[in-house]
């Protein structure tokens, strides 16, 4: 019985730690992706201010008109940054969220295996007190 729960608690060791483990990595491939959407609306806002410039120019266009335009430009990529944290942080709850599930499950079922066990270990006993009753009476 001790050997089983001692099992048992291995098991569920084991699974914490994987789960961890896993968590820990997905942490760091959502960050990573996160990071590189950043890296990629920053490159994009830079080319689309320099072609902005050169359309501005080329056309002629100074004053009002390139403040409105450049700051609608830097407008888009405040919105782009943003949405990229917001979905980061999205992705980042919902799975926090699957590895406390997970946690609760696997703890749920170290309960009923050690619940099991526990009543396995009972009966296995009572048999026992049984068959030394009926072996004394014998």
């Amino acid at each position: 019985y001790n050997q089983r729960l001692a099992s048992l608690q291995g098991n569920l060791a084991s699974q914490q730690n994987l789960l961890k483990a896993n968590l820990g990595v997905s942490r760091d491939v959502l960050a990573q992706d996160a990071e590189r959407a950043l890296q990629e609306a920053y490159i994009n806002r830079m080319m689309n201010e320099r072609a902005l410039q050169q359309q501005l120019n080329a056309q002629g266009l100074s004053g009002g008109a390139t403040e409105s335009a450049m700051a609608s430009l830097l407008n888009n990529y405040g919105t782009s940054r943003n949405n990229i944290n917001v979905a980061y942080n999205n992705n980042l709850a919902e799975l926090e969220q699957a590895y406390l599930a997970n946690l609760a499950q696997a703890q749920q079922n170290y309960n009923d295996a050690v619940a099991k066990a526990a009543s396995d270990n009972a009966n296995y006993k009572m048999e026992l007190e049984n068959a030394l009753y009926k072996a004394m009476l014998a």
